[in-house]
Parts: C-alpha cells; structure tokens; sequence
C-alpha cells in the first residue's frame, strides 16, 4: 500500500487549488494559499498516515477535467471518490454540503 499522498497544483480561474488523491480517491481539493493551509495538510498526512509527494495521478487528472468543465458551465455535479478525512463531525458536515443541489443555499 501506498504511504503518499498525490499531489498537484490546478490554477482555477479563481486561484490555485491543491489537489491530493489517496489510493485511487481525492482526499483534498483546497485553495493552495490560506492561512490554515500548513494546518489542513499536517491533519490529512497524521490522518493518513501518509505523505505528501507531487506526483499526477488519474484521480488528480480526472478532478482536474471536472473542474475545468465545472468553470466553464458544463458540469454541475461532480463524479469522483471523495475519502473525507477529518473528525465524525467534520463528516457529518461535509455529507451534509454534498447534498446541497447546484445553484441552491442554505444555511
């Protein structure tokens, strides 16, 4: 089993996001410059017990395409295999968003 986490830069056209996929899922897709990034990326490699390695991998190239086709208003829902990695809460939370429908809010 691999001990790394794939990563890649993918410059949006509303900043760069950094882009992780482990054992075939995404695990993060986050914008590269924030002030709790060094944070974030310490909690998924204790999490995983992994390490960060910039490398391509199919499921980085496939969140790629979907992002490009998302930008461009192709695309409203995504198709990828998503490992959460956080506390039961954050999971919870994050269930939740993925329920939210395009172009929909709620608070």
């Amino acid at each position: 089993m691999s001990k790394w986490i794939h990563t890649e830069i993918y410059a949006s056209p509303h900043g760069e996001l950094i882009l992780g996929s482990y054992h075939d899922q995404l695990c993060l897709c986050d914008w590269r410059y924030r002030k709790s990034r060094e944070l974030i990326d310490r909690r998924i490699q204790t999490a995983l017990k992994a390490s960060f390695v910039e490398a391509g991998s199919k499921v980085n190239e496939k969140c790629k395409d979907q992002l490009e086709q998302y930008f461009s208003g192709e695309r409203k829902e995504f198709d990828l295999s998503i490992l959460l990695v956080g506390s039961d809460f954050q999971k919870r939370v994050w269930n939740l968003l993925l329920e939210i429908p395009y172009g929909k809010t709620l608070s």
